[in-house]
């Protein structure tokens, strides 16, 4: 898979988890109205947020395998 490929796979399982643990929390545990709760998931600024740690940790998760595998190369 390419570079590119897995920051995409990686950054959209990360950002679907963000608000899914956000849903469970907010929904499940404070007891938020699901309105309330969507109103304030749909503002862009929400958004933008979450996309930008999404990549951030694709790019970091991307990069630790690739460094974890060049070093098992090393060492085999």
């Amino acid at each position: 898979m390419t570079y590119f490929k897995k920051v995409l796979i990686y950054t959209a399982l990360i950002f679907f988890g963000i608000i899914l643990v956000d849903f469970v929390i907010e929904v499940g545990f404070r007891r938020t109205d699901i309105q309330t709760w969507l109103s304030y998931v749909t503002h862009p600024r929400v958004w933008l947020t979450r996309l930008f740690i999404s990549v951030g940790l694709a790019l970091y998760n991307v990069w630790k395998f690739k460094k974890r595998a060049e070093t098992n190369d090393k060492v085999s």
